[in-house]
């Protein structure tokens, strides 16, 4: 019994001694961590921290990679894309998330809280992700998508992913791309489409809320399924394009008169695609040099449109582009009198004291041929944008500096346009926007005043499918009048009697 005593002594002792030792232990980290923490450098804490991480990454069989924000001059797509996907996928398991809204988002944004762990299986395997964000030395200043404004930090955020070295393959060629899909659908999802245009050489952007879908538009259903079906096979088409040597482009002409929702055709394929849209204002560009600037400058998944091509600019045979005459146009600027003047084809002159303008060009030996600037006693003639030029870009080399871009041009008037710009390769789809045809009438209706059935429609429709010519945007306008379905389509109809009257007056004032 006493050397049962003994032996129970003892081990209380031993006991003891290891409490007393791990307490000590415990304070004396305490305290060393209070020092690191108060009165080292944020440097020397790092240097520390490498240190003992580097000594104990001997002895483990993990490995480690780090994601950091910004990766040389920009951000680093990785690192976003780890953010949308680790939000996406894990946010359900996560106690504490940051939230935020900019100016004119519609949605409210979540992002990941930093100092916080989390865990993702990918294939069985897990993947332990931990949010860091450390001071840097330098200040980075960050301008805003929209121009507004400018804001700056001094710090910066990394991911570090951690996982049995023995994966390293999967998650460089698997788990990485993985993440990178999910994310790109997520943003495509979640997009706000922008709408840009041309302002003092750059581009700026909205945000397009146009409410058009290809449910709303007053055509016919076939054309309706036609450009679906064309728009979705374009989507899925990167590998056969490459196959086949290929820029992966797509070009659209809209065509027909004026009020048959060629705008609201443009606004509906964004809409259905999730495409930021560029309207290209041709008189707005000064060069073909200028031009190709601002076509790199637009992003991928996107299109590009330029209406009423045939009113908005003149673009002359090639053959004829070596006379100033013919040039698109000519901007003149007086540095004398900061005027500005612009001439569409032939030079236009003014007499304000100084000789003729045109005859000053004309006595004046030509410098250049594109993007030239000259002086004339005090004038500058700057560039143009020539049909060459502009062709280069819809399908030349310069064509393939991007993915995923759709061409839209627009007009009223389709036999006004060059050939060269409707070949196929340029313009691979013509779709003519007729005038007003009976189903699309029974849609307007059916939006406009929730009807599918009136006593007026026979009539109506009597006088669509006849000779009468008129367009949805006239439909439309008569039916916002009144909400009252009876009245509403009453107005329409006493509207296309005159235009009927109207239109035969016309027929036989011209027999006359």
């Amino acid at each position: 019994m006493a050397s049962s005593s003994n032996g129970d002594t003892k081990t209380t002792h031993k006991g003891k001694k290891v409490v007393t030792t791990i307490g000590s232990v415990a304070a004396v980290t305490m305290v060393a961590r209070t020092i690191l923490i108060d009165y080292c450098p944020p440097e020397v804490r790092d240097y520390l921290y490498s240190g003992l991480r580097d000594f104990l990454d001997k002895f483990s069989t993990d490995m480690t990679m780090v994601i950091e924000e910004f990766f040389g001059f920009g951000q680093n797509e990785h690192f976003t894309a780890a953010q949308t996907y680790l939000l996406a996928c894990i946010s359900s398991n996560l106690q504490c998330v940051k939230i935020g809204k900019n100016h004119g988002d519609t949605n409210t944004t979540m992002s990941l809280e930093t100092s916080k762990s989390f865990t993702d299986t990918f294939k069985g395997v897990k993947m332990k992700w931990f949010l860091a964000s450390k001071k840097t030395p330098m200040t980075r200043v960050y301008y805003n998508e929209d121009d507004s404004g400018s804001s700056s930090r001094s710090d910066q955020g990394s991911f570090e992913l951690t996982f049995h070295r023995k994966h390293k393959d999967m998650v460089l060629k698997e788990y990485l791309p993985f993440i990178m899909n999910v994310a790109r659908a997520v943003k495509q999802e979640e997009k706000t489409v922008k709408l840009s245009t041309v302002d003092m050489s750059r581009w700026k952007s909205v945000n397009f809320d146009h409410p058009a879908t290809f449910d709303t538009l007053a055509i016919e259903p076939d054309v309706k399924a036609m450009v679906k079906n064309d728009l979705d096979m374009f989507l899925e088409s990167r590998d056969f394009y490459r196959k086949i040597g290929k820029a992966w482009k797509r070009g659209y002409l809209l065509y027909g008169p004026p009020g048959t929702g060629k705008s609201s055709m443009i606004a509906a394929i964004a809409n259905y695609l999730k495409f930021d849209v560029y309207d290209l204002e041709l008189t707005a560009v000064q060069s073909n040099s200028e031009l190709r600037r601002l076509l790199l400058a637009t992003a991928n998944r996107s299109l590009l449109v330029v209406e009423d091509i045939d009113c908005s600019i003149e673009l002359h045979d090639r053959a004829e582009e070596g006379s100033v005459s013919n040039r698109h146009k000519v901007s003149i600027w007086s540095t004398d009198l900061k005027f500005l003047a612009m001439s569409i084809g032939d030079i236009i002159s003014w007499e304000l004291g100084f000789p003729k303008l045109n005859n000053m060009i004309n006595n004046q030996p030509f410098l250049g041929s594109d993007s030239s600037m000259f002086g004339l006693n005090g004038w500058v003639l700057l560039g143009w944008v020539t049909l060459s030029g502009f062709l280069n870009f819809i399908d030349g080399l310069w064509s393939s500096c991007g993915d995923q871009r759709i061409i839209v041009f627009t007009t009223n008037h389709k036999e006004k346009l060059d050939p060269a710009l409707l070949r196929p390769g340029r313009m691979d789809v013509h779709i003519n926007m007729s005038y007003c045809t009976v189903s699309g009438f029974r849609l307007m209706a059916s939006n406009y005043l929730g009807v599918s059935n009136h006593d007026a429609f026979e009539k109506i429709e009597h006088l669509i499918g006849g000779s009468l010519e008129i367009t949805p945007a006239e439909v439309g306008e008569q039916l916002l009048r009144f909400r009252d379905p009876d009245v509403a389509l009453g107005g329409l109809l006493q509207y296309m009697d005159l235009k009927k009257k109207h239109e035969i007056s016309e027929d036989l004032q011209f027999m006359n």
